[in-house]
């Protein structure tokens, strides 16, 4: 339903003045129409990220519908996909429960270049707490050298009991994986739309979908020859159908530019800038890239000897020796607290985000 503030209250007149023709309302009349009334709604619901308290803050307490949040680091292997679909599970996880009760849900769309079996791998190592090398391949010999099928079973037993678990939830969880063709940005508007109404049919009120696009290349126009403005008509486009079907939608993409130079992949610069300058740096080669979202976040290895003693210790001690600590810093924040950044464990062999303090705590 469109917001009344929303439409033009001129009607169009072939026969009136271009002038009236074109003529947008200003802000008292959209105030009149209840614009100021959404805007200082004292009972406004936002929308929990699923990745902690911290990392809401940043966000300014949470998503709203319209939101668009684009993601990099300055390489592959650092964590965006693993993040991403971490918080895909949480939202899943959040509208089963919600259906129970009777509240609203949002569904999630994952579009990725991963299949969807390994997504479901990653899903249940994250879950049930067991790495994911173990389960893609339970009788190898993996990291500890010989045999680890006993362990393995095990480990497939247990992986299985929390798919029953989680099965509730991976009912709101569409992956488009590698395996779909997809026809331009405005296919994913009407996957997510078809989501939207299979949902309203059987009962459910919709608050919004969660569109998750890892990477953004997935959906680049191939008729470019350069990756650059590929790139910003992708992020433009992805802003359009956010806003036209009220969606939350967030991408990832690696850096456009060796300007960053490695710095945001070994938490240092090399160059002079700051932490912050790196970051921005990652987004470089498209205006659209950092200008478009509300929220352009990177993700950073937090620098060695700079964390606390407990955290040493937790990283030290993994018997998985996978653990590493993670940092968000925003070059472009829209609400958050200046200088808030959030930090998390990253364990790569459960493909799993922790929320820590800076004292090596979680959250």
């Amino acid at each position: 339903m469109t917001e009344p503030w929303v439409d033009n209250p001129v009607e169009p007149n072939p026969n009136a003045p271009d002038a009236d023709r074109e003529r947008i309302p200003n802000l008292a009349e959209l105030w009149e129409r209840g614009l100021l009334e959404e805007a200082l709604d004292p009972n406004r619901q936002l929308i929990p990220s699923g990745m902690g308290s911290t990392f809401d803050k940043i966000l300014g307490g949470g998503f709203q519908p319209g939101n668009l949040l684009g993601f990099v680091s300055a390489g592959a292997g650092m964590g965006k996909t693993a993040f991403l679909h971490q918080l895909a599970d949480a939202w899943a996880t959040d509208s089963a429960e919600a259906l129970v009760k009777g509240g609203k849900v949002r569904p999630v769309v994952f579009v990725s270049e991963m299949l969807a079996r390994d997504l479901t791998i990653r899903s249940l190592a994250r879950l049930s707490v067991r790495p994911g090398w173990l389960l893609r391949n339970p009788s190898g010999g993996g990291f500890l050298g010989g045999s680890t099928l006993p362990r393995g079973v095990e480990a497939l037993q247990d992986a299985r009991a929390y798919a029953e678990r989680f099965k509730p939830a991976a009912a709101f969880l569409t992956v488009v994986d590698r395996r779909t063709k997809l026809e331009g940005v405005d296919h994913l508007g009407r996957i997510c739309e078809t989501v939207r109404e299979e949902w309203t049919r059987k009962g459910a009120e919709v608050e919004t979908v969660l569109l998750l696009v890892d990477p953004i290349h997935r959906i680049l126009d191939t008729r470019y020859q350069d990756e650059t403005p590929a790139l910003g008509d992708a992020v433009g486009q992805l802003l359009d159908i956010t806003h036209r079907n009220k969606l939350v939608t967030a991408f990832t993409s690696d850096t456009t530019k060796s300007a960053a130079g490695g710095g945001l992949r070994e938490g240092k610069a090399d160059n002079g800038n700051s932490l912050e300058q790196e970051a921005e740096l990652a987004f470089r080669g498209s205006y659209q890239l950092l200008h478009l979202p509300d929220y352009a976040l990177a993700l950073r290895v937090y620098p060695e000897g700079q964390y606390g003693e407990d955290v040493k210790a937790e990283r030290d001690t993994s018997d998985e020796w996978a653990t590493r600590y993670a940092e968000i810093i925003t070059p472009k924040l829209r609400w958050g607290e200046v200088g808030s950044r959030p930090g998390f464990w990253y364990d790569r062999a459960l493909f799993r985000f922790r929320p820590a303090r800076r004292d090596g705590s979680v959250e």
